[in-house]
């Protein structure tokens, strides 16, 4: 899965369906197969996931997520515990002056293509190909085919359009 956005975005992955476990003398309980730190209020039903600069909280992990001004109490006990000693100074959440990014969840191989800005084409001379210059995401357009390439984790993908479905491209690259 192939996501793009042209503001601040996460992805918040689980490899697979999202596995739960209880934390000690609380009321929450913490996804433990995500790339994100994500805690579920079993009272409130909520989810919080912290970005690494701000907590974000929604009912489901398919959003829409917000910026969280507050967490369950049951976080001043997370706070103590060693385990997560690493969240200690985000709770309670600190001040967030940056914008709420888009979160992008998955719950399989996926990425992001993030633009700064709509996406900007500069052309490689002497070839049909031009390329985006304004994301660090390896993202080139064949202009005669209007056909989208895309590198990631050292494979070539291909689209009719950024916000198209993309497939693997194995031998069928343009030539230039």
């Amino acid at each position: 899965q192939i996501f793009v956005s042209n503001r601040a975005a996460i992805l918040v992955h689980a490899d697979g369906e999202p596995v739960m476990a209880k934390i000690k003398d609380t009321n929450l309980e913490f996804v433990i197969n995500s790339n994100f730190p994500v805690f579920h209020d079993r009272d409130k039903k909520n989810y919080y996931v912290f970005t690494g600069k701000q907590w974000l909280t929604s009912a489901s992990f398919q959003g829409p997520w917000m910026r969280a001004t507050v967490l369950p109490k049951d976080m001043n006990k997370v706070k103590k515990d060693p385990e997560w000693a690493g969240l200690a100074a985000a709770i309670p959440p600190p001040p967030a002056t940056e914008p709420v990014p888009t979160v992008f969840y998955a719950k399989g191989p996926a990425e992001v293509i993030l633009f700064n800005g709509q996406p900007v084409y500069s052309v490689i001379k002497g070839t049909d190909l031009v390329y985006a210059s304004n994301t660090d995401s390896d993202l080139f357009v064949h202009t005669p085919s209007q056909t989208y390439y895309y590198l990631a984790s050292g494979r070539w993908f291909r689209s009719d359009s950024l916000q198209g479905r993309w497939t693997y491209a194995s031998a069928d690259l343009p030539a230039d």
